[in-house]
């Protein structure tokens, strides 16, 4: 399976948006397997004596229409949506997302970091994230490719409710090179681009996260 960039769109429908792709492995009569990709952030993880800033519940990110699942999202002109063919997440985008950023924004930042199952213990702030856009978009000009994320973040104070920030995060990376890794490569390094912006953010804005009793 190889994509190509605009010049050669039809090729590209041909080969993702189209079941019609070589088997990248076999079984049987049970057809190709799917290409299962994710999203790895490529930094450290951080360390017991950065973590003393706050701590900060992560919200399961709520979803633009088209996102949730496992498909890989595909933006054919305004109204036109479909998904790459033989090709999927490695699990439920709003998980990838949300592990993402956590390590990447308790790495990057000094804040400390909770998910799914956190509400139990006294957080400071509530981090709500919502996705409208993790599209691969084909041939926006000619010949170019991109990728279009779009991520907002809004920041809640848990003592006394109230709204500290709210923003939202675009990258939309080209899609360059060929080759069946180049649209989820396009989406990680969107994804690296939007955590360093998120933690310059987030250094903003977490200080006023007053510990709960305080």
């Amino acid at each position: 399976m190889t994509i190509r960039r605009g010049t050669t769109i039809s090729m590209l429908a041909a080969a993702l948006l189209l079941p019609g792709c070589g088997p990248l492995v076999s079984f049987g009569n049970d057809g190709p397997a799917d290409a299962v990709y994710s999203l790895r952030y490529a930094g450290d993880y951080a360390s017991e004596a950065k973590r003393a800033g706050p701590l900060l519940y992560f919200d399961e990110p709520m979803m633009a229409e088209g996102l949730a699942g496992q498909k890989v999202a595909v933006r054919l002109g305004t109204y036109r949506r479909s998904t790459l063919a033989e090709a999927r997440w490695s699990t439920g985008l709003s998980t990838l997302v949300r592990d993402y950023l956590m390590r990447a924004l308790s790495a990057e930042t000094d804040a400390q970091t909770v998910g799914e199952g956190g509400l139990d213990i006294k957080v400071d702030c509530r981090l709500g994230i919502k996705i409208w856009s993790f599209d691969y978009v084909p041939d926006t000009s000619p010949g170019v490719d991109v990728v279009d994320v779009a991520i907002e973040l809004s920041m809640v104070r848990l003592r006394d409710g109230r709204l500290l920030g709210q923003h939202t995060f675009v990258q939309t990376p080209e899609v360059t090179g060929q080759g069946e890794d180049t649209v989820p490569s396009a989406f990680n390094k969107a994804m690296q681009a939007a955590s360093v912006d998120m933690a310059k953010w987030l250094d903003d804005t977490k200080n006023d996260c007053v510990a709960i009793g305080s």
